[in-house]
C-alpha cells in the first residue's frame, strides 16, 4: 500500500508549477514504472491530457521492449500455419495496444487517407504496398511488452482485444454448419460473399487492415490479410490453401478436385481464369510464373505484412510506430539471412 500512496502523491505533482518538481516526478515515475504500471493505467483518466500523453509514451516504450524480445518466438513452432497464425496474432495484439495508447493519450492522432478519401490515386488498387524506405532511422532499444503478462506472441490476447484463434475457429465452425460442399472455393464464397469480407478500397492504408482481428470484425482488409484469413480458416477445415507471394498483390493457391485453382481474396474470392493468369505471367515474367507455383513461407508472408504496416504508419505520419515495425522487420530479416538452405 505504501507504493500506491506514493504513486497517488506523484501523480498529483505531474503538472506542478515548478519545473524542478516536475523533473523529479518524471524521474521517479520512470524508476518505478514496472511496479507502478497497473496503478498508473488505472488512473489514466484522472491525469491531465499533456502529462497523460507522456505517460502513455513511457508505457508504450516499456511494452514495446517486451514484445520485441518475444517477437520471433513464433518461428519455433512446428508447422508453417502455426507459425503464421502466431506471428499475426502477436502483431494483432501489438496493433490493438498501439491504438489504445493513442486513444487514451490523445484524440488528435488519427489515420489519414488521401485527399479524395481513397487509399491511393492513379494507382492500381489491386497492388499491395511497395516496400518502404528506411523510415529515418532504426528505433532505439525500446520494444513491446504485454502489460497483462501475455508478452509471448503465441499466447492469448489482452482482455480488450479478442483472440485471433477464437475468431478463426468461429468462422470455421460457421462454415461447417452452413451445408456448403467442403472445398476451398465454397469457403471462398462463404467468406467473401455470404460473410461479406471485402477489400478496403476506401481506407486501404489504415494500419488496422493488417490486423486480422480488426479485419474479421470490420469485414474489410487488404489482399494479404484477407488471404491469411482464408488460409487459416481453411487449415482448420483440412483444406490445402497456400499463399503466393506474387507481384501486384498477394494471391492464394488451393487444391481442389485433383487440380489447383488460384483465388483472389481481394476480388471477392474470385477464381483467376487462365486468360488472366496468362496476362500476369506476361507482365511479370519470369518472376510471376515461378512465384505463382511456389508456396510462400510464413517468414515471407510476415515480412510483406510488416512492409505494409511500415508504409501505412509512414503515410499516416506515425513516425515512431513506423520505426518500431521497421525494427521488427529488421529482426526477422536478420534471422532469415542467417538461415542455411
Amino acid at each position: 500500500m505504501a507504493e500506491d500512496k506514493d504513486l497517488v502523491h506523484i501523480l498529483k505533482l505531474l503538472d506542478d508549477e515548478s519545473p524542478n518538481v516536475r523533473n523529479r516526478v518524471w524521474e521517479k515515475l520512470e524508476a518505478n514504472l514496472p511496479a507502478w504500471e497497473a496503478g498508473i493505467r488505472a488512473r489514466l483518466g484522472e491525469i491531465p491530457s499533456v502529462p497523460r500523453r507522456k505517460i502513455m509514451d513511457l508505457l508504450s516504450g516499456r511494452a514495446r521492449k517486451g514484445f520485441r524480445a518475444a517477437w520471433l518466438s513464433w518461428r519455433d513452432l512446428p508447422t508453417d500455419m502455426e507459425k503464421l497464425e502466431a506471428a499475426l496474432s502477436g502483431l494483432s495484439w501489438y496493433l490493438a495496444e498501439d491504438r489504445l495508447r493513442r486513444e487514451r493519450g490523445s484524440g488528435e492522432e488519427v489515420i489519414r487517407t488521401g485527399e479524395n478519401g481513397n487509399h491511393r490515386e492513379n494507382v492500381d488498387y489491386h497492388a499491395d504496398f511497395e516496400s518502404a524506405a528506411d523510415p529515418d532511422a532504426a528505433m532505439d532499444a525500446d520494444g513491446f511488452e504485454d502489460p497483462q503478462g501475455n508478452s509471448d506472441v503465441t499466447g492469448g490476447a489482452a482482455p480488450h482485444h479478442p483472440a485471433l484463434g477464437a475468431l478463426l475457429d468461429g468462422l470455421a465452425a460457421e462454415f461447417s454448419r452452413c451445408g456448403q460442399p467442403l472445398r476451398p472455393t465454397s469457403l471462398a464464397r462463404f467468406l467473401f460473399t455470404e460473410k461479406g469480407f471485402k477489400g478496403a478500397e476506401h481506407d486501404y492504408y489504415n494500419p488496422a487492415n493488417s490486423d486480422l482481428v480488426q479485419v474479421i470484425e470490420t469485414g474489410q482488409g487488404i489482399p494479404i490479410s484477407l488471404a491469411c484469413i482464408f488460409m487459416l480458416v481453411g487449415q482448420r477445415l483440412g483444406f490445402t490453401i497456400q499463399g503466393c507471394d506474387v507481384p501486384e498483390h498477394f494471391l492464394t493457391r488451393a487444391s481442389e478436385d485433383g487440380g489447383e485453382v488460384i483465388i483472389d481474396c481481394f476480388d471477392g474470392g474470385a477464381v483467376l481464369e487462365p486468360e488472366r493468369l496468362a496476362q500476369l505471367e506476361r507482365k511479370y515474367a519470369p518472376e510471376f510464373s515461378r512465384l505463382i507455383r511456389s508456396t510462400a513461407k510464413p517468414e515471407a508472408i510476415v515480412a510483406r505484412v510488416l512492409r505494409n504496416l511500415i508504409n501505412a504508419y509512414h503515410l499516416a505520419g506515425e513516425r515512431q510506430a513506423s520505426q518500431f515495425i521497421w525494427s521488427l522487420a529488421e529482426d526477422l530479416r536478420g534471422e532469415r539471412d542467417g538461415e542455411v538452405e
